[in-house]
């Protein structure tokens, strides 16, 4: 299900208001609290809403800031946590447009245990200039995998310096 007590945290922290048109902070900013956040793998659609939030309206960037509205960023009719989300953005190669539902999501479970949706939408307006915010992504994206990373390579190291097989530590 949907982490609502870490999103509701996280919006209070500011983080889901960075780097973004009237916000606080900037990429730099971003990029620091994602780290933490990816080599916790974090739950939650953090780049749909750092996404999202260079493409909509004040009043909707703000309501996405303090966490109160959920965006989801996807591709043929497939969403992240479509369930939760009330903005929805269909990418279609370097395009990007906003989107509404045309059905309620049919729910697919990802193998990471999260919940996705897949639903017949309608293409409501292409967004004119979505380049700072797929560079934004791109940002926020390598700070979650770069610090997982690092995470899984603590977690193995770890693991091979206490796991024995044949009495000698793996890492001997």
């Amino acid at each position: 299900s949907f982490p609502e007590a870490l999103w509701k945290s996280i919006s209070e922290l500011g983080v889901l208001g960075l780097a973004t048109p009237g916000g606080e902070g900037g990429a730099l900013e971003l990029v620091a609290a994602l780290e933490p956040l990816g080599e916790a793998a974090f739950p939650g659609p953090l780049l749909a809403a750092s996404f999202a939030a260079q493409l909509t309206r004040d009043d909707e960037r703000a309501a996405i800031a303090r966490g109160a509205r959920v965006a989801s960023v996807g591709a043929h009719g497939l969403f992240p946590f479509a369930e939760r989300a009330e903005l929805f953005f269909e990418v279609d190669g370097e395009r990007v447009y906003r989107v509404e539902p045309d059905s309620r999501p049919e729910r697919i479970s990802m193998l990471g245990g999260e919940h996705w949706g897949r639903m017949r939408c309608r293409r409501v307006a292409e967004i004119a200039e979505p380049a700072l915010a797929f560079a934004l992504h791109d940002l926020a994206l390598a700070a979650l995998h770069a610090s997982l990373g690092i995470a899984l390579v603590r977690a193995t190291a770890e693991h091979a310096r206490v796991r024995k097989q044949f009495g000698r530590a793996l890492g001997d």
